[in-house]
């Protein structure tokens, strides 16, 4: 811990954002193998002092509200949650700027009047991600956007930049208004905090790039990449971006990037064989998304062991957490959560975590209208299910499932639960 806020502290003094200072935010980061609260007012009961170091409190393994790189209230409290486990970092600077990133999320949660709502996530579920012109678009803006990135001049900057704009435009034209105003919101509040870690970390926002932002359902890591990118090209064009920011007046990155623009300037333009191929590129990744939907929800329904399925009836069961970087989306109404998903309705709530699950949504939505189906898949012990009249309990290290009226059927394997 020592060595983390020696790092975090040398870090915070590469960022220059008006108002964020990362020392006045506290964290809770669990380590592996406990959670430490750092620099909390009011630490909850269930910690105890940790005698190493002063402004320290512990709580022996995973706490519970621990569940992902996030933001999270602790006593009122915006409090940056990190856990270790979930970064691919781990050198103490990059889990420091991580850290950072998400105290920015908190510092933008305190200051709700400058930042707005952010971004609705169940806008994404509109997204047309098997239209092959979008993603060649988004292909080319991507481009264009490195182009800009590595612009030597600001005649060349500007020339890319209005490209990028205008592709950009092109693309939104494509799209419904609710998943353009979804872009925005990310590139606004993530791509602002990856823009933050990538200042207080050194690193080029577009430095070990994942492949799959080229994958048609990659629309949120995108917008991470392209807000970050915006960011730092609105450091070299405009020193005061930071305080014009305004997306209750519809004024987003992209928008104060546009009005940057030389109203003479002519775009650059890409070379009519590289469009042909981005063309290409984008129909067989469309192709290859399509196809490898029905190969993945083929294996989850063909996981060998046990198996529990949740049946809601007229009782759906509606979101209270959902991890939207692991999550995909099979058809109209389903989706297959990988990693988290935290559900509560009428006397029923379930949990998942590390684990995949399928949930049904009631009528034409996923997750909009409730869930009235969930199944899981593939578990390797036998659940330990208490019944005692019409209450039914699940609770292992991968499920909490609490009904307060249900009836359970079982057969072959398969624990069936019906919602009364």
């Amino acid at each position: 811990m020592n060595v983390l806020k020696e790092q975090e502290k040398r870090l915070a003094g590469r960022i220059e954002w008006p108002g964020f200072d990362p020392a006045l935010i506290p964290a809770l980061i669990y380590d592996g193998v406990n959670s430490y609260l750092i620099n909390h007012p009011a630490p909850p009961d269930n910690f105890e002092k940790y005698n190493k170091m002063a402004g320290i409190y512990y709580f022996p393994g995973k706490h519970e509200l621990v569940r992902a790189n996030t933001a999270v209230k602790i006593g009122g409290i915006n409090t940056a949650c990190l856990d270790t486990d979930l970064s691919k970092n781990t050198d103490p600077v990059g889990i420091a700027a991580i850290l950072i990133h998400e105290k920015f999320h908190c510092y933008q949660l305190a200051n709700p009047a400058n930042w707005g709502e952010g971004a609705n996530e169940f806008a994404v579920f509109e997204y047309p991600l098997e239209n092959p012109i979008l993603l060649k678009l988004v292909y080319l803006e991507f481009r264009a956007l490195f182009n800009v990135y590595d612009s030597k001049s600001v005649g060349d900057m500007q020339k890319w930049l209005k490209l990028a704009i205008g592709l950009r435009s092109e693309k939104y034209k494509t799209m419904p208004a609710s998943c353009v105003s979804y872009e925005r919101g990310i590139e606004l509040m993530e791509g602002t905090a990856f823009y933050i870690q990538d200042k207080a970390s050194g690193n080029d926002p577009r430095k070990n790039l994942p492949d799959k932002i080229y994958l048609p359902n990659s629309v949120r890591i995108r917008a991470y990449i392209t807000g970050s990118l915006l960011c730092n090209l609105l450091d070299r064009i405009d020193h005061d971006w930071k305080n014009r920011l305004n997306p209750r007046e519809g004024i987003y990155p992209d928008v104060i990037a546009q009005k940057s623009l030389l109203g003479d300037i002519q775009p650059c333009n890409f070379d009519p064989g590289f469009e042909a191929e981005e063309k290409t590129r984008a129909e067989k990744a469309v192709n290859a998304y399509l196809d490898g939907k029905l190969k993945l929800i083929d294996a989850f329904l063909k996981k060998p062991g046990y198996k529990i399925i949740l049946k809601c009836g007229s009782r759906p069961l509606w979101p209270a957490g959902f991890d939207p970087m692991n999550m995909e989306k099979i058809s109209q109404t389903e989706l297959l959560h990988k990693r988290w998903l935290k559900l509560e309705g009428d006397r029923a709530e379930m949990e998942i975590l590390g684990i995949e699950a399928l949930t049904e949504g009631a009528k034409d939505h996923p997750l909009f209208n409730g869930v009235k189906k969930i199944t899981i898949t593939g578990l390797v012990n036998k659940p330990d299910i208490i019944q005692e009249n019409q209450q039914i309990r699940i609770k292992n290290n991968n499920i909490s499932v609490k009904i307060e009226q249900g009836e359970l059927e079982t057969k072959d394997g398969t624990y069936l639960i019906h919602l009364k």
